[in-house]
């Protein structure tokens, strides 16, 4: 069943631009350079790529993808963790899911690197962009 509001399920980025940081690329990742998983309610710091919040993963059924649920999500997450004080985020998805990887590029996140075995991780050094 679609959504009856017109327009709903189009995730946009918001018009600020994207951070001018180039990230480094998928080669230049290596597992120690990636953000570690934190504990339920904690962020750990990652010198190397400057984010200080993970989602870990996020999941939306198929039947219910391209009506916003993901993006509301996104964008519910971003706020909650920008009004706590932090400052950028990356996101862990499955190198394989393309569909997923297309949606957070639509919502201005850049590769910033794999995870081995079979993840990469998108990021949004200025988290302010998601709001």
């Amino acid at each position: 069943m679609r959504h009856p509001r017109p327009g709903h399920g189009k995730c946009r980025p918001p018009s600020q631009p994207k951070p001018s940081a180039t990230p480094p690329s998928a080669a230049e990742c290596t597992e120690d350079t990636l953000p570690k998983p934190a504990p339920a309610g904690q962020a750990i710091p990652d010198p190397e790529l400057g984010h200080d919040a993970e989602i870990y993963a996020l999941a939306v059924r198929p039947g219910h993808q391209g009506h916003g649920h993901g993006c509301a999500l996104v964008r519910a997450a971003a706020a909650d963790l920008s009004a706590d004080g932090f400052g950028s985020l990356v996101i862990r998805v499955l190198a394989v899911n393309e569909s997923a990887r297309r949606f957070y590029t639509s919502l201005g996140g850049v590769l910033a690197g794999k995870v081995p075995p079979d993840a990469v991780c998108y990021s949004w050094p200025e988290i302010a962009v998601l709001l």
